[in-house]
């Protein structure tokens, strides 16, 4: 691998995402394509695992976050760099798997069951299921600390083209050249993180302001935490457990036409639509309280090359009221959100159910080489406390709203109020 040394320190807040056990097993972005696999197959009908690996390589350099791994500083000083790999493992990245026809099939395109990621490794892989002899799905994972939803709706971008067999990137000398080359130590990486980090200040009195803005003592703790991880670990890097496999996961689909018809008829945009049905679904989950709250997404001034940058405004309402009532609060709630004038939260505040949010991805056709994309599900990444997830996507004029909860009653809510939305049915303002 060529070029000048590269070396980025990952921003203190992912780190929260390997900072416990819990984190590690439970914060992974993971979507599916439905694909015509036909073109994917060679002439007895199996899958040509060979050429699907060999693209997935290549493609991979479209996308530089896909080349590039967490490697700790020494004794944990500063937090991981991220620092291009010389090489990807197929083996390691990209897996075949044949449909179990026992499994639950949400939940086997969820992949919530599949093995852990790694990251010794860019944490990232794919999983292609055979579904028969004309679709096959895969799956595709990162891990939060490699990015958010909307960076993986960019990597799912980078896997397809607008037309069938557009040849993927050949490995250029140039593109290697500015991916760059890891570290060649700890003490090279302290180095070139540091030069790097000067170089986007814009001033001497710049760096020194923006090094104390945080206080001492945090950065203290911070490094203590780091060095109990590894201690804790043997000095090894920490390997990502797998979803658990007791979560219910289901998806329901339908015409976004549909979606923002009904969302029209209530006086809210799609994404209030989503929000005031998990908040039904969720007094349904809650019948003791008084209040009801979720979770929202929502982005401001997101920088290009951002892994991460996400907050969560909270939508509270009280129990049992109408899909009207609810929608109203959403867009007040995001509208005060984007402009930074939210109320700082109390301790009084209900807790949160979970979060629900909606992801557009692409408008028009996409192929994953010769395959065509007949649909996208994206999953939502939910955490231990989260009694649901519900997210949404949008790709050529269809939408997919997957879900996911604790219990069997609690997804057949979820379900009954989300599919509610994406059909034109009578009843749609009722409770």
């Amino acid at each position: 691998m060529s070029g000048t040394v590269s070396a980025r320190l990952m921003g203190t807040l992912d780190e929260k995402f390997i900072s416990s056990a819990e984190a590690l097993a439970t914060m992974v972005n993971h979507a599916t394509f439905l694909l015509d696999g036909r073109g994917l197959r060679r002439t007895d009908g199996s899958l040509d695992e060979e050429a699907i690996s060999g693209r997935i390589e290549r493609l991979s350099w479209r996308f530089p976050p896909m080349r590039q791994r967490l490697m700790p500083s020494p004794l944990g000083i500063t937090t991981p760099a991220w620092v291009p790999v010389t090489q990807l493992r197929a083996s390691t990245h990209v897996r075949f798997l044949a449909r179990d026809d026992d499994a639950d099939e949400a939940y086997a395109l969820s992949g919530l069951g599949l093995p852990p990621l790694d990251l010794t490794e860019p944490p990232w892989d794919i999983t292609v299921l055979d579904l028969g002899p004309e679709r096959i799905a895969l799956v595709v994972r990162i891990h939060h600390v490699m990015g958010d939803g909307i960076l993986l709706a960019r990597l799912l971008t980078a896997l397809t083209d607008p037309s069938p067999d557009a040849g993927p990137p050949l490995r250029e000398a140039t593109v290697e050249a500015g991916l760059g080359r890891p570290p060649r130590n700890g003490p090279d990486l302290l180095l070139h993180a540091f030069s790097s980090w000067w170089q986007e200040q814009s001033s001497a009195s710049a760096a020194w302001r923006e090094y104390w803005r945080k206080p001492f003592q945090r950065r203290i703790r911070r490094w203590a935490g780091r060095l109990r991880r590894r201690l804790g670990r043997g000095g090894q890097a920490p390997t990502l457990t797998a979803g658990s496999s007791a979560a219910t996961v289901a998806y329901v689909s339908g015409e976004f036409g549909t979606l923002k018809a009904n969302a029209a008829t209530l006086a809210g945009s799609v994404n209030d639509l989503i929000v005031a049905a998990t908040l039904a679904a969720a007094s349904e989950f809650n019948p003791n309280r008084t209040d009801v709250a979720i979770l929202v997404p929502y982005s401001r001034r997101r920088p290009p090359d951002a892994r991460n940058h996400v907050s969560m405004a909270r939508v509270s309402a009280p129990r049992g009221s109408s899909m009207k009532d609810f929608i109203p609060l959403s867009a007040r709630t995001l509208r005060l959100a984007i402009l930074g004038k939210l109320p700082p939260e109390s301790p009084d505040d209900v807790r949160a159910s979970g979060y629900a949010t909606i992801v557009p991805w692409q408008q028009e056709t996409r192929y994953f080489g010769p395959a065509r994309v007949l649909s996208l599900i994206g999953w939502p990444t939910v955490d231990a406390g989260d009694q649901l997830g519900c997210l949404a996507t949008t790709y050529d004029g269809e939408v997919m709203i997957a879900m996911r909860s604790r219990t069997a009653a609690d997804i057949v809510a979820l379900q009954t109020h989300l599919q509610k939305i994406v059909t034109a049915e009578p009843g749609l303002e009722g409770p």
